[in-house]
């Protein structure tokens, strides 16, 4: 990973591999311009609406004109009117992009507090790889298969998987950790026709809640003792109760975990950020009692 490099930013998405403190920074700043370009966007439109009203009152002065007033009064009128009108139109379409950052606002608020809460036991030094993104959750990049669907012939179910959060990084005890979180949802899509006959597109989407995946590399020397916990150690794994264990995968150099939120807590920051630290304290109760284990056994 580049030390001094961001790898990708720009409105919706932010990616980068630097040290904790200057990511914390950038991310800061990355937000506050988002802000900022959204009041600009909305001052926009309180002017273009302003301009709207001038637009009436023109039409007013041209109704009570005479016929040479009207020629000239119409032509600024048209001029005047149709640019105001491309340019509300304009800014409402750059309104509905910058809204993608500002309704997912739980997503800034749980990346701020992953940081802070990593980055206690991550070192000053060490460099991380960390993303967040707000781009649509349906785009075609994230399009993982498509199905017949099991019911409606000639229908079809499109699921996705938009993967908005990862963090990468190692802990100050040389432990490596990858984290993800991916928004998981369905679309099923054909055509029905209505009571009066015609044929009409439709479609449904349908959110599956959150995907919550964990990946914890050690050193075998420190931690060699942990087959020796396969058969009791996923007893030990706990997570709150709106969320279920998906996979879980045991080895001699990592533990692989993938968690399922269940839809209606997807957007919750408490709920998901609880999760993501019962994970963590979770598997370092597993590598603690590992460690003790291995060490005991050299003794």
């Amino acid at each position: 990973m580049d030390n001094k490099k961001t790898i990708y930013q720009d409105l919706f998405l932010f990616h980068t591999c630097k040290k904790v403190i200057t990511i914390k920074q950038e991310l800061n700043n990355w937000l506050k311009v988002s802000s900022d370009l959204q009041d600009k966007n909305n001052s926009k439109s309180t002017i273009l609406i302003i301009l709207c009203l001038l637009s009436f009152i023109l039409f007013l002065l041209v109704v009570v004109q005479n016929y040479s007033m009207k020629v000239i009064l119409l032509v600024i009128l048209s001029v005047f009117g149709l640019s105001t009108f491309v340019g509300f139109i304009f800014t409402k379409f750059k309104a509905i992009k910058y809204n993608k950052i500002f309704k997912n606002q739980y997503r800034t608020e749980l990346s701020q507090k992953l940081i802070d809460l990593l980055s206690r036991d991550i070192d000053e030094q060490s460099i991380i790889e960390f993303k967040l993104s707000y781009k649509y959750d349906k785009d075609k990049i994230n399009k993982l298969y498509t199905l017949k669907h099991p019911h409606k012939s000639g229908w079809k179910i499109d699921h996705y998987r938009h993967e908005w959060l990862s963090f990468r990084g190692k802990f100050i005890d040389k432990n490596n950790f990858y984290l993800t979180i991916a928004k998981l949802s369905k679309t099923a899509y054909g055509t029905k026709r209505s009571s009066s006959g015609k044929i009409k597109n439709k479609s449904k989407d349908k959110d599956l809640g959150l995907e919550l995946s964990l990946i914890c590399k050690y050193s075998q020397k420190r931690y060699g003792a942990i087959k020796l916990l396969k058969d009791d150690f996923i007893s030990a794994l706990k997570i709150p109760s709106e969320c279920k264990t998906r996979k879980i995968r045991l080895t001699d150099k990592a533990i692989i975990w993938v968690v399922r939120i269940s839809p209606q807590f997807s957007n919750k920051v408490d709920s998901i950020y609880q999760a993501i630290m019962m994970m963590f304290l979770s598997l370092y109760q597993v590598l603690n009692l590992a460690k003790k284990l291995t060490k005991s056994s050299k003794i």
